[in-house]
């Protein structure tokens, strides 16, 4: 069994270090052929309770230096998705299962392109990592893993790709319905991490803030409204309840999108807060909260971030 996780950033390299330590043959796939080289000569550095581990993992710039893969796990931004499939192509034959493992709603339609239907699958990962440098991470908190199949005769696709992370990870499941996780992951990633880029705060501390923690729960309860309308079987009422746990989960965590604002990156606040918006349109119904999230990550924050030292 070979794995190969395209993108070492935070998520890839925690998960290629998670599944190496548990004995599972992996590899990282980077754009970067520095980057690249670094991670090979090094290793992959995690800190974890106060403890630091260096786990041994190849990594390449180029696709044909590694063996064809029995499952690719695209752990890259949503928008990068296409680029990073495409990327990950010359690996992938007949019986390799592609996993994306991403936040956001993105279409999988790319992913068609270099997989069939019936071996890609769809999952959302509870795990908490922060980028102290590259190939350098901090794992800040733990939660669950959900993977399904994007079409029903892609079951056993799923399992196998459950089978392989439960060697290295708790509370994996492959689900019948995976837009239910996709969804309840949404939720949580459009409360917890347009608030974090915003103020600064680690995911743990929005709760500490009567006023922020009331702000997450809103927020978390609008994008559940809008997956109700969608047709999503939750059980409403939960959204800001799921979104506290998710926070003391990963309470150490600068989410994702923290991350991106502070080293000047591009986030995914469209592919998060736009899409509530955007699936809240579709369903007639106005997504005030998520708008004006998305407008102060995207427009707001972008302006601040890259404003001449000096100006006001």
């Amino acid at each position: 069994m070979h794995v190969c996780i395209v993108g070492p950033g935070a998520l890839g390299c925690l998960h290629a270090a998670l599944l190496a330590r548990a004995g599972v043959a992996v590899s990282l796939l980077d754009h970067r052929p520095e980057r690249a080289r670094l991670i090979d000569e090094q290793g992959v550095i995690v800190e974890e309770g106060g403890a630091v581990e260096v786990v041994r993992v190849r990594c390449t710039a180029d696709a044909a230096e590694l063996p064809a893969a029995d499952l690719a796990i695209l752990c890259v931004k949503t928008f990068q998705t296409a680029e990073a499939a495409g990327r990950a192509a010359p690996l992938i034959g007949a019986d390799t299962v592609l996993l994306r493992l991403q936040n956001g709603l993105a279409g999988p339609d790319c992913l068609r392109e270099v997989a069939p239907a019936e071996r890609i699958v769809l999952g959302t990962s509870g795990q908490g990592a922060n980028t102290v440098g590259w190939g350098h991470i901090r794992h800040a908190g733990t939660g669950p893993t959900r993977v399904g199949s994007l079409v029903p005769e892609g079951m056993a696709a799923a399992e196998q790709a459950a089978a392989v992370l439960r060697q290295a990870l708790d509370d994996v499941e492959a689900v019948e319905d995976v837009r239910v996780a996709l969804w309840q992951k949404l939720l949580v990633n459009a409360a917890v991490n347009p608030l974090t880029a915003i103020t600064g705060l680690r995911n743990g501390q929005l709760l500490e803030i009567p006023l922020l923690r009331a702000a997450l729960r809103d927020i978390a309860g609008e994008a559940e409204q809008m997956a109700l309308a969608r047709g999503m079987p939750l059980v409403a009422g939960r959204a800001g309840l799921i979104a506290e746990d998710a926070c003391r989960l990963t309470a150490a965590n600068r989410s994702s999108m923290l991350q991106d604002v502070q080293a000047g990156r591009r986030t995914e606040i469209e592919d998060i807060s736009g899409a509530v918006a955007r699936e809240g349109e579709e369903a007639g119904i106005n997504a005030p909260l998520s708008r004006v999230l998305t407008w102060l990550v995207t427009e707001v924050l972008r302006n601040e971030v890259t404003k001449p030292r000096g100006s006001c």
